[in-house]
């Protein structure tokens, strides 16, 4: 029998052969590769994914960054300039796959960049492998640029700091303006990561990286001044001052840090519980300033992103808004309290549980359910199912839509937009509502489909199965109060509709729930005729 001695001896050779940097490195990409497997078969694909494509379509077809013939600003040039330039053809099918490929690039990158930035590979580990950042990285959303594009300037602040080169002032500057292109939000991010720069490592260096954030800042100016030229509005669309109340605010993101950091917290306990016999807890003994940074440049987005919300309307507080922030804290805190016992003594197992825990539960079950239908065979390749998507509406000069229908379930996250029903030359027309919009009036909304009374227009009802989908359609809400009570049932809430009441009243008159009506057809019915005569303001 061999004994207990010799067996302990064995394995602890074999724990030192596997716990090695490029092992560790290679379990590191192989769960971020698991992510994008998970994204390639289970769709990951939002409105916004659409439109990243769509712009990727045209730029890669030399019309620069258009929709309709018109240039697009809602969404920034970059992620969808590096979408087109890694597709190996402009094909929806092969843009949903390779855009997952492109994402997994981004990621490793950034696993890399914050490893050779922090001299501390298991920072780096936590700060890519958490449920945000994989949650982030399954679908097609320029955050992915952004993250890398942190990184990137993380990576060029300590060479900077380190030496005062020209090269490592271009390197940086490439990182931030190519941020300020996958997010507006990225320029007001920049001035926190200067500051974090001045705090984390020294004046000195943040007075050396000045330059690079100074030109950017002007760069950025110049790009939001030409897109409000352009489309009127510096970020290419009205931003809407926030509807809900403060306190409300204030309850969404609490309630949204909390239910994110949960899960981050859980990963990072795994890694911790596995790893324990590399791992030991200590304060810092030295000034590190990668992980302080990274603790600053999390808390910054946070504030950030708070203030934005607070301000203006646009995606409620959740992984997406709020996600990135969380994880860089989480991140910048193991860095400075959790340390390896021996330099080389990596936790490769360790990792690779937390990290294959992570991606599997970055979207709650949602991707075990994908599994387990995967499984069954009751499930559809995503790439394989966007030629079902598109409508068998009749080629149109204009369509009238209101609801789209949904898209096959078996494809797991997909949402679909008008350009992919209808196809992206067709276009489009809906009555405007909140809370993005100011709820316009039935007669307002007559009067835009009426030029095209004679041409090629249909009002597309085909989205709604029934009349009960017709009322909940139209009779959406916004909530903007809410108040706090410990007694259940005392809690109250405000809504505002959606809809202005004579576009609810004229929908619920003409919907035709399964049909595509001519727009003559429409605008001939009594109750139009009605709608166009009612008195102003409704």
């Amino acid at each position: 029998m061999i004994s207990r001695a010799r067996l302990i001896g064995s394995l602890t050779r074999i724990e030192s052969r596997i716990n090695r940097p490029l092992v560790f490195a290679a379990a590191v990409v192989a769960v971020m590769a698991l992510t994008a497997l998970f994204g390639i078969l289970f769709g990951y694909i939002s409105v916004d994914s659409w439109y990243y494509m769509l712009l990727a379509q045209t730029f890669r077809h030399g019309q620069g960054f258009r929709l309709h013939g018109e240039y697009l600003a809602v969404y920034p040039a970059g992620y969808p300039m590096i979408l087109g330039l890694t597709a190996p053809n402009t094909d929806f099918s092969t843009l949903v796959v390779s855009s997952k490929i492109a994402n997994l690039l981004l990621l490793s990158g950034s696993f890399f960049m914050l490893w050779k930035a922090s001299k501390n590979p298991l920072m780096a580990a936590v700060c890519v492998l958490n449920p945000v950042v994989l949650l982030i990285g399954l679908y097609t959303w320029s955050e992915n640029l952004l993250f890398f594009c942190f990184s990137g300037a993380l990576f060029a602040i300590t060479r900077l700091s380190a030496r005062n080169d020209w090269k490592n002032h271009v390197l940086l500057g490439v990182f931030l303006v190519l941020g300020c292109l996958a997010r507006y939000v990225f320029a007001p991010f920049a001035l926190i990561l200067w500051l974090s720069t001045w705090i984390a490592f020294d004046r000195k260096t943040a007075i050396r990286a000045l330059p690079a954030f100074a030109v950017t800042g002007l760069l950025f100016v110049a790009y939001h001044e030409f897109n409000r030229e352009t489309t009127g509005f510096g970020t290419g669309m009205p931003r809407v001052p926030a509807p809900e109340s403060f306190y409300l605010i204030c309850a969404d993101f609490v309630q949204a840090f909390a239910g994110i950091a949960i899960w981050v917290v859980a990963a990072l306990v795994i890694l911790i519980v596995l790893g324990w016999r590399q791992i030991r807890f200590s304060p810092p003994d030295r000034k590190d300033s990668a992980a302080t940074f990274l603790l600053l440049a999390g808390a910054g987005f946070l504030a950030l992103a708070f203030i934005l919300r607070a301000r203006t309307l646009f995606d409620p507080f959740g992984t997406r808004t709020i996600g990135y922030g969380i994880s860089l804290m989480a991140a910048g805190l193991a860095g400075l309290y959790v340390h390896l016992k021996r330099n080389r003594a990596l936790p490769v197992a360790a990792i690779l549980v937390s990290g294959v825990f992570s991606a599997v539960y970055a979207d709650g079950t949602a991707i075990p359910d994908s599994i387990t239908r995967l499984m069954r065979h009751d499930y559809a390749l995503p790439a394989a199912g966007v030629t079902a998507m598109r409508s068998r509406a009749p080629a149109a000069d204009m369509m009238v839509f209101f609801q789209l229908p949904p898209p096959d379930g078996r494809m797991g996250v997909m949402d679909t937009v008008e350009e992919i029903n209808y196809g992206p030359q067709t276009p489009v027309l809906s009555p405007h509502g909140g809370p993005d919009l100011q709820p316009q009036s039935a007669a307002d909304f007559i009067r835009q489909v009426m030029p095209f009374a004679h041409k090629r227009c249909y009002f597309d009802f085909s989205g709604f199965a029934d009349a009960s989908e017709v009322k909940d359609y139209i009779g959406a809400q916004t909530l903007v109060d809410q108040s706090f009570s410990l007694i259940p049932g005392k809690t109250r809430s405000r809504y505002v509709d959606n809809y202005a009441p004579s576009v609810r009243a004229y929908i619920t008159a003409i919907a035709q729930p399964g049909k595509i009506v001519p727009c003559a057809d429409i605008l001939a019915l009594p109750q139009t005729q009605a709608a166009l005569t009612a008195a102003p303001g409704r």
